[in-house]
């Protein structure tokens, strides 16, 4: 007897909002994201004390929320920037059968 496996595809996985990036990158990234024939998951930027909390350099000039780590802004993203992105990836998390939560958007395969 034969076995056939089929190997699904990993989710793939996308963080924003970090110094590193912009809103254009962003939504083009994301939308070859979406033409990929697997789910995505969406991450909001955080600060984390091992990461960009202790390396980002000071030009980055971080702001987050203390208590979440939420990024707030940052050099490439305006406090308006990552509150505008928040609601198109919220409204396309609605459109497109996903779920959210404070800090995801996950979006199933495109069909």
């Amino acid at each position: 007897m034969r076995s056939s496996t089929r190997r699904r595809a990993s989710p793939s996985r996308s963080f924003w909002g970090s110094p590193s990036d912009n809103p254009e990158t962003f939504r083009r990234n994301f939308e070859r994201a979406r033409r990929l024939p697997c789910a995505l998951r969406v991450y909001h930027c955080v600060v984390l004390l091992s990461g960009l909390m202790v390396r980002s350099p000071s030009e980055h000039r971080l702001d987050d929320d203390p208590v979440s780590l939420k990024m707030i802004s940052c050099t490439g993203w305006s406090e308006t920037a990552l509150a505008a992105e928040c609601g198109f990836l919220s409204r396309q998390v609605s459109l497109q059968g996903g779920r959210a939560g404070e800090f995801f958007w996950t979006f199933p395969p495109p069909r």
